[in-house]
């Protein structure tokens, strides 16, 4: 038996193959923490952890954007330690091996798209004056023609924790990437300036059973590196609107 074993992952199912074959499986549709059982996005969250898609030089990017933008309340709890797994790969090389890549960075356009399909485009717009971030504009324009994602409150939470945690990560390894001589993507102040992060963070808090697991590292993130998006007169509105609705509720 133990033979077997060791055929099937060492010369049947390889590392490699399954690393291959796991980018070709479809993302989860709607997903979700009602849908039980491993799904695809458990795989790929175990072979980003042991770095298998830099290893064998595999695509990732694409199938972890489909999976976020094919997210809904209430949140899977898979997603954030994915997201957190993806973003140290993209800035953290691994020191497994010396031909080692890291994984390739979600475009700005790609993040855009997500709140250009949403009661956010009129706010995307005329942002800056609608000229800062004009170009990055039209590119996630054309990308949305092009596509026929449907995106939710859950989709624009992760990926505006995939910036936070993005940065985090990248000012947390500044030292060893400019001393490695490394080329890191930077994102420009103008996509965080573009998003309606007040917005999303009270929407959030008024469901916070909806996004347990997120919401807190959300905050930390933006307290640390945007502490005046969370003025504490925002919080305390949202408090009120939280408790009054509970308070309704109960009379009901």
């Amino acid at each position: 038996m133990a033979r077997m074993k060791t055929i099937f992952t060492q010369d049947v199912f390889t590392e490699q193959v399954v690393t291959a074959h796991a980018v070709k499986v479809p993302v989860t549709p709607s997903l979700n923490t009602n849908i039980m059982g491993f799904l695809p996005v458990h795989c790929i969250h175990q072979l980003l952890k042991s770095r298998a898609f830099t290893k064998h030089k595999v695509p990732i990017k694409d199938w972890i954007y489909k999976q976020l933008c094919e997210t809904v309340p209430p949140l899977h709890p898979v997603l954030p330690p994915l997201v957190e797994a993806y973003v140290n790969s993209i800035i953290v090389p691994s020191t497994k091996g010396r031909n080692d890549t890291t994984n390739e960075p979600i475009s700005e356009a790609e993040i855009m798209v997500i709140f250009e399909r949403s009661i956010f485009a009129s706010h995307l717009s005329t942002c800056n004056g609608g000229k800062a971030s004009q170009s990055l504009l039209e590119k996630s324009k054309a990308m949305s023609k092009q596509s026929d994602i449907v995106t939710s409150m859950t989709a624009q939470l992760l990926l505006l924790y995939y910036l936070l945690l993005y940065e985090d990560v990248r000012l947390a390894n500044m030292r060893s990437i400019v001393a490695a001589n490394r080329s890191v993507k930077r994102y420009s102040q103008n996509i965080m300036a573009s998003l309606p992060v007040k917005y999303l963070l009270q929407e959030a808090q008024k469901e916070q059973h909806h996004y347990a697991g997120l919401l807190s590292p959300l905050l930390r993130l933006l307290v640390t590196h945007y502490p005046h998006l969370c003025l504490v007169e925002d919080w305390l509105y949202g408090n009120v609107y939280v408790v009054d609705k509970r308070d309704r509720k109960s009379v009901v």
